[in-house]
């Protein structure tokens, strides 16, 4: 249940070729340097920082204005 529980929380998921987990949207990898770019892009956004957190102000505000 670890799984969809994660998700439903938001958080991403990152996950070898372990099965079930192909059932669930999560981020795959199958190599070392294929987790090592998911990881990089999870921790610096490929936007940058200050485009990031402008799209997440945004999000906020969109979602406070429901």
């Amino acid at each position: 249940m670890t799984v969809p529980e994660a998700l439903a929380r938001g958080c991403p998921v990152i996950a070898p070729d372990v099965g079930y987990c192909w059932e669930f949207p999560v981020l795959r990898y199958s190599t070392k340097e294929e987790l090592l770019e998911i990881v990089r892009g999870l921790v610096i956004p490929r936007d940058g920082w200050r485009q990031t957190a402008q799209h997440v102000a945004e999000i906020h505000r969109n979602l406070i204005n429901e």
